[in-house]
């Protein structure tokens, strides 16, 4: 059998353009920097308007259905430094909003609980309200509960005389 040989074309020299460098794409922003919250942001906000106390995270990921671990980016995060990191990668937290105030824990080192400011319960109902314009129909914002005051004590109710059943 004989061997193929392939036979090559000679080069010869092309007279073309020189490569230019793609334009560069546009930087990204860091991360989107809206001032609109994130459905697990509202979520958090109507879990402490409704509790009208203060709550723990673990509180806080019960009543809101948000994921424990991701309260450091949603709420922010309790060191400062952090929280600023974050809150240029990811998205504006609440406490750097000022929709939450965070209340430091006791001297016994218990964890840090949370409230909702006057301009969380605004910015709910500013959201809410979006919502319903967007959707076209009105959505009720949550009312904040008012501390309960005891009920008042009634008098018991008279009771008529029982009559002794009818003999035959």
């Amino acid at each position: 059998m004989a061997a193929k040989t392939s036979k090559q074309a000679p080069k010869t020299a092309t007279k073309t353009a020189p490569k230019q460098a793609a334009p560069k794409a546009a930087p990204k922003a860091a991360a989107k920097q809206d001032k609109g919250l994130r459905k697990p942001q509202v979520r958090v906000l109507e879990a402490l308007s409704k509790s009208g106390k203060a709550l723990t995270r673990a509180q806080i990921s019960d009543k809101a259905e948000v994921d424990n671990a991701m309260l450091t980016d949603y709420i922010g995060s309790t060191d400062d430094a952090k929280r600023k990191v974050n809150d240029t990668k990811l998205m504006p937290s609440l406490v750097t909003l000022g929709h939450v105030h965070a209340v430091a824990p006791e001297e016994d080192g218990g964890p840090s609980s949370y409230s909702i400011t006057a301009a969380g319960r605004k910015a709910l109902v500013d959201y809410n309200t979006a919502v319903a314009a967007k959707n076209g129909k009105p959505k009720k914002a949550p009312v904040e509960k008012a501390p309960a005051a005891a009920p008042a004590k009634k008098a018991p109710a008279k009771k008529a005389p029982k009559k002794a059943p009818a003999k035959a």
